[in-house]
């Protein structure tokens, strides 16, 4: 597992801190959500009230902090793996493929890939580079 994908483990006081305060603006968002959009008072109680004592023990007893924090992170670790991928999918095939597609109708084949049963060779001549200086300059 790369650094980036890792679970912070060992998080500092101040990812604490954080984390602390996005856990209480996340479960007032869901409490909201499940009281509005679903119109079902009775979930939206029950789900607040679980939040409400999870977010009074986190408050209450520092030492189960870390705990609390990394299996939330444990728990939500696969929904952003599952998300990342969904969003490079998205980019991938919403974004640049029609680029390529658009760029391949308008110009044609830039790598010049195509068989030509006439050709005697594939090769393509280039200028030759006589001074060195040249190569300093790619641009």
């Amino acid at each position: 597992m790369s650094d980036m994908n890792a679970i912070n483990r060992n998080p500092t006081a101040r990812d604490l801190k954080i984390f602390g305060v996005l856990l209480a603006v996340f479960s007032c968002v869901v409490v909201t959500i499940v009281w509005w959009k679903f119109a079902s008072p009775r979930w939206a109680i029950r789900i607040g009230s679980v939040a409400s004592i999870l977010l009074l023990v986190y408050a209450a007893a520092p030492s189960l902090r870390r705990s609390i924090y990394v299996g939330w992170m444990m728990a939500v670790y696969p929904i952003g793996v599952i998300i990342s991928l969904l969003l490079l999918v998205v980019l991938y095939y919403v974004v640049l493929t029609p680029i390529g597609w658009l760029r391949r109708a308008l110009v044609g084949d830039p790598l010049t890939r195509g068989w030509d049963p006439e050709a005697e060779s594939y090769w393509s001549d280039r200028e030759v580079v006589s001074e060195p200086e040249r190569y300093f300059r790619q641009y």
